[in-house]
């Protein structure tokens, strides 16, 4: 026999005897942390185009497994290119952790994330477009980037 219920501030299963807690009050669980923006119309060279203020301690692997990139009409003059750069509070001095690629009829973007990224509650997230002439084609971007969030059981999400 098995049971599940969830209290007010944490879970529990039963072995058929016992209640027993999947997870202490004061246990560290990680969280999905999904990062998300919409670039809307076509785009400018050498613009920000999107924001993200990280509210809560976040990692992101190498490769950032799981996130995604969609544009909704696709390129059609070559392949743009979309930096992605981290801003690191207190002193948010910039520094690029990867890029979004978009290339010819393709509507996928491809992202490239080099190395794990730890940010804390406060750095911002940048998108910024690259220098040179941008697809007049491409447009409608949405852009999902997922890290994990260390939390305590019981914290806001």
């Amino acid at each position: 026999m098995f049971a599940y219920v969830v209290d007010v501030d944490r879970a529990f299963v039963s072995d058929g005897v016992n209640w027993i807690p999947l997870v202490k009050e004061d246990d560290t669980i990680s969280l999905p942390y999904d990062m998300a923006f919409h670039i809307t119309g076509n785009m400018q060279a050498d613009n920000v185009v999107g924001s993200f203020q990280i509210t809560r301690n976040v990692s992101v692997p190498a490769g950032a497994a799981g996130s995604l990139s969609y544009a909704y009409v696709p390129s059609s003059d070559g392949t743009y290119t979309i930096d992605i750069i981290h801003f690191p509070a207190p002193t948010f001095t910039p520094a690029t952790v990867g890029t979004v690629a978009f290339g010819i009829g393709l509507n996928i973007g491809v992202i490239a994330w080099a190395t794990q990224t730890n940010f804390v509650a406060g750095d911002l997230l940048r998108l910024r477009t690259q220098s040179g002439t941008p697809d007049s084609t491409l447009e409608d971007i949405s852009i999902t980037f997922v890290g994990c969030a260390p939390t305590l059981q019981c914290t806001v999400v």
